[in-house]
């Protein structure tokens, strides 16, 4: 069950947090979540969401993580748990998790308290219906934007300041 994201981001405020979900479906999305909180001294955080609720697996500073200028994210799980985290070709994250062993079934991203956009990002795994891969371009940065991908339920959708775009927006390709 791996699974690789790759993205630019640029972080337009210096506030907040932006938050990439790869998750297993259902109600909870159970998973595993990429939060990257802004401000003054940046850190990256690697949280698990199982049944039991949220377990940070690695949290590190990201002193690189700059406002205003564009950054290149990659994201990566192996399938035997290996996750690794690069923020402009340096490692940030490399860490060891094999809780999750089902296919990936949805990804998400959404900002929370700022502006953090999102451009160019690519998504690859393998889920119960077939390996997917995704492209996404959302540079508009507004709070509370959330994109979500959604393989199982055929469900393609952009969601900005909580207000649903048309499911054919052209900034998103699956």
């Amino acid at each position: 069950n791996a699974f690789s994201f790759a993205a630019r981001i640029t972080d337009h405020e210096g506030k907040g947090a932006a938050h990439f979900i790869m998750h297993q479906g259902g109600s909870d999305w159970l998973g595993y979540r990429l939060e990257i909180r802004s401000g003054p001294r940046p850190v990256v955080v690697l949280t698990r969401r199982g049944s039991s609720g949220y377990k940070d697996i690695t949290k590190v500073e990201a002193p690189g993580f700059t406002v205003g200028k564009q950054h290149e994210l990659r994201w990566a799980r192996l399938s035997d748990g290996q996750m690794f985290v690069i923020l402009n070709g340096e490692p940030l994250i490399t860490s060891r998790d094999t809780v999750f062993r089902g296919d990936w079934s949805g990804f998400a991203f959404f900002n929370a308290g700022g502006e953090i956009a999102l451009g160019n990002g690519c998504i690859n795994a393998v889920t119960g219906v077939a390996n997917i891969s995704a492209s996404m371009d959302v540079q508009r940065p507004v709070p509370f934007d959330l994109l979500i991908l959604d393989e199982i339920n055929q469900r393609r959708s952009v969601f900005f300041g909580l207000q649903k775009l048309s499911r054919d927006f052209h900034q998103v390709r699956f």
